[in-house]
């Protein structure tokens, strides 16, 4: 059995309602703004970094990051559970002796806000967020940390979670990987961003991880 269950925050444990569009079109304008070209297709946070590298100011970067949060603490202030019943499957896993982690491109604060909200924070073993990293998800670097942190040998983890970035990001780390279809993309999405197990529901991802043999 895998001894330890990494997370994804929004979409997977939390139903976050983000204005992804919103904090593009606000990213934007600054970009217009001071002249700089970025792919905004690009995770938020990469578009920060980009943006940052290619115009040399520090200033942008803090206008983004403004932006950034401003939107995330809004979501965070509204979330709800994915799953009603997600203390309970967290602690089955807790019971079962499975340290649990989560790893979020959120901020730190509105990550924290959205555990406290579903009453979970303590059960949370370790909380990686885009105010831990230099590299956003995809980019295995978060995760590498929680493996790293929690003592973890890569094949005894496991990620859960229902954007296609967090199944790239379990492929460069060499991590398995469940997609859960509860966030803003299809089983089809997940499947051809490399993710071998995608269920419907919360519940059943945490199922498939207490029946050893089938994540391999």
């Amino acid at each position: 059995m895998k001894c330890l269950v990494v997370f994804d925050l929004d979409g997977t444990l939390v139903e976050f309602k983000y204005d992804y569009m919103g904090v593009r079109v606000d990213c934007a304008e600054v970009l217009r703004r001071y002249g700089v070209n970025v792919n905004l297709a690009m995770p938020i946070h990469s578009v920060i970094s980009y943006a940052s590298r290619r115009s040399g100011r520090q200033d942008i970067e803090r206008e983004l990051q403004e932006i950034v949060e401003r939107y995330d603490m809004k979501a965070a202030a509204e979330a709800g559970p994915a799953d009603d019943n997600v203390r309970e499957l967290l602690e089955m896993l807790r019971g079962a002796g499975i340290r649990i982690a989560v790893l979020t491109n959120s901020s730190r604060r509105s990550a924290e806000i959205c555990l406290r909200r579903l009453s979970i924070s303590e059960l949370v073993d370790v909380l990686v967020t885009g105010s831990d990293v230099a590299h956003a998800k995809p980019s295995p670097e978060g995760l590498m940390k929680i493996l790293e942190k929690t003592g973890t040998a890569r094949e005894d983890a496991v990620l859960i979670g229902d954007n296609v970035f967090d199944a790239q990001c379990a492929a460069s780390a060499g991590v398995d990987f469940i997609g859960v279809t509860t966030g803003i993309n299809s089983s089809e999405g997940l499947r051809n961003a490399g993710a071998r197990y995608v269920v419907p529901s919360l519940k059943e991802a945490i199922i498939l991880v207490m029946r050893e043999e089938d994540v391999h």
